[in-house]
């Protein structure tokens, strides 16, 4: 979950495009996990007595690990599309490689 928002705070939302309406915030909760982390360090001492207090930034930082979620899945999906780099399709061509990789050895 950590890796998840630290992946949405670092890359920025994604761009406007002219067919679709604009975000009216689009770094709405990047500001807001910003904030919560000046809060956390100015509010320590009574965040450490009433821990529930710092709850608050739970829904900025579910919505920056959607947004990371979206960054792996987009990604992946990017990936998946591409063609296969050639180097691979080398190996294929050796089937004595494949036996010989597989051999389990007693």
């Amino acid at each position: 979950m950590i890796l998840l928002v630290g992946l949405g705070l670092l890359v920025r939302p994604p761009s406007e495009k002219r067919e679709q309406k604009a975000a009216k915030a689009p770094w709405l909760f990047h500001w807001w996990f910003f904030a919560g982390m000046v809060y956390y360090f100015v509010g320590t001492k009574e965040l450490v007595d009433n821990p529930w207090n710092f709850h608050f930034i739970n829904p900025a930082a579910a919505a920056l690990a959607g947004h990371g979620i979206i960054i792996i899945a987009s990604f992946t999906a990017r990936m998946a599309r591409s063609p296969a780099p050639p180097i691979s399709s080398a190996f294929t061509l050796d089937g004595h490689f494949w036996a010989s990789s597989f051999e389990i050895y007693v």
